[in-house]
């Protein structure tokens, strides 16, 4: 079975595509991870009213002993989130 230059070289072509477009997303991304917290989170709400993004919010629970004693409070989602009473978190 010969392999057709024309068929490959259009391989090729996609899968550079598809590499460039993967690399723009990532770079994107970290971009905006990058930002400093006003211009990230004002960019996430935009993205929000624009329905490509979807803030969750996650409760705090209680740390306890064997006893039931509240230890400390942490986010369900951000285990290294600490705080002294119930509420949302700040992630």
């Amino acid at each position: 079975m010969e392999n057709d230059p024309k068929k490959t070289t259009g391989l090729a072509r996609i899968l550079k595509g598809i590499g460039l477009a993967l690399s723009a997303v990532v770079a994107l991304s970290v971009a905006i991870w990058a930002m400093p917290g006003t211009w990230r989170s004002g960019l996430l709400q935009l993205a929000g009213r624009a329905g490509v993004y979807q803030e969750a919010e996650h409760e705090m629970v209680a740390v306890q002993d064997e006893e039931g004693r509240v230890l400390h409070w942490t986010c369900t989602m951000h285990a290294w989130v600490r705080a002294e009473g119930p509420g949302k978190c700040p992630v």
